[in-house]
């Protein structure tokens, strides 16, 4: 039986048994909140696999990437698997696609974790917080006609 499983700081957590890929958990990006332009590091973390050789990459818009990427190298767990650490640091742009690629004799096809996708942009951004604004106006309106009409000795005039 093969097992691995991959971890980022973004909290996806892949659970691979007998080439059975199941998501176990969620993503939580909070760790790519950010102004422009700063470096930030993303981590991708394998572990649980056997055997040891195994292939870790990044790509940013689809290009493999090597400057600013270190690893610690393969370590074993004491439990006969093993576990490597692969690490990238870049300065973030809007819209791009960073994923880390594993390759191992476990998989039949090499995965691949995003993290591009929660790099919105200032477009989405804009429209969201527009979107709240008007929702929390209009919430705001009614709840004070309806307090205005519900006050005793107080009639809403119009």
């Amino acid at each position: 039986m093969f097992n691995l499983r991959i971890k980022s700081d973004c909290s996806l957590l892949f659970s691979c048994n007998n080439n059975n890929l199941n998501s176990v958990c969620s993503i939580k990006s909070s760790n790519v909140s950010f102004h422009f332009p700063v470096h930030t590091v993303l981590v991708c973390s394998v572990y649980d696999f056997y055997p040891k050789q195994i292939k870790v990459i990044w790509f940013r818009d689809e290009q493999e990437v090597t400057s600013g990427v270190s690893s610690t190298g393969v370590m074993e767990n004491g439990d006969w698997y093993y576990q490597i650490h692969s690490s990238l640091v870049y300065t973030p742009r809007n819209g791009e696609k960073i994923s880390c690629v594993v390759e191992h004799a476990s998989l039949k096809e090499p995965l691949r974790t995003y993290w591009g996708k929660y790099l919105s942009s200032d477009k989405e951004k804009i429209a969201i917080g527009a979107s709240a604004l008007i929702l929390g106006l209009v919430f705001g309106l009614a709840g004070f006609i309806y307090y205005r009409n519900h006050t005793p000795g107080k009639p809403f005039k119009s």
